[in-house]
């Protein structure tokens, strides 16, 4: 749901502009707008904590020392009146054993009032649904 894209304009610009050495050191965007139940259409993004001095010797590892540390987090923030607005802040604790198997993301299950909204969604749906026939059938670490 989120990249370090702004937009799909910007999307030949990431491997200039990403650091893909620290997950921490990034932004993250919903490349799309979506409609917020209350709040109309709006945009997504995830801005990190970018906590200093991590040792660790790829960027897994320095995730893992940032949430020891209580550095791992993210603000959750939409776009209201063309100013960012924080409606969350995302602790990372530890690191979740999860159920490949069992794992389905779709921006398109949207009981809790955000609708993905326009063009590119309507490219992604797609792409979802391959991505979920394609999982692997047992978790994998």
């Amino acid at each position: 749901m989120f990249a370090t894209i702004r937009s799909p304009w910007t999307t030949l610009l990431a491997p200039l502009t990403t650091e893909q050495h620290d997950f921490l050191a990034n932004d993250y965007y919903a490349v799309s707008p979506f409609d917020v139940a209350g709040v109309g259409r709006t945009k997504l993004r995830l801005v990190s904590s970018r906590p200093r001095r991590l040792r660790g010797s790829d960027r897994r590892a320095r995730l893992a020392e940032a949430v020891e540390r209580g550095e791992a987090w993210f603000r959750f923030e939409m776009s209201v009146e063309n100013r960012w607005v924080q409606v969350a802040r995302l602790v990372l604790l530890e690191e979740a054993a999860v159920d490949q198997a069992r794992l389905r993301f779709s921006p398109f299950r949207d009981g809790k009032g955000l609708r993905p909204r326009g063009f590119v969604h309507g490219l992604r749906r797609a792409t979802y649904l391959l991505s979920q026939a394609a999982r692997p059938s047992r978790a994998v670490r």
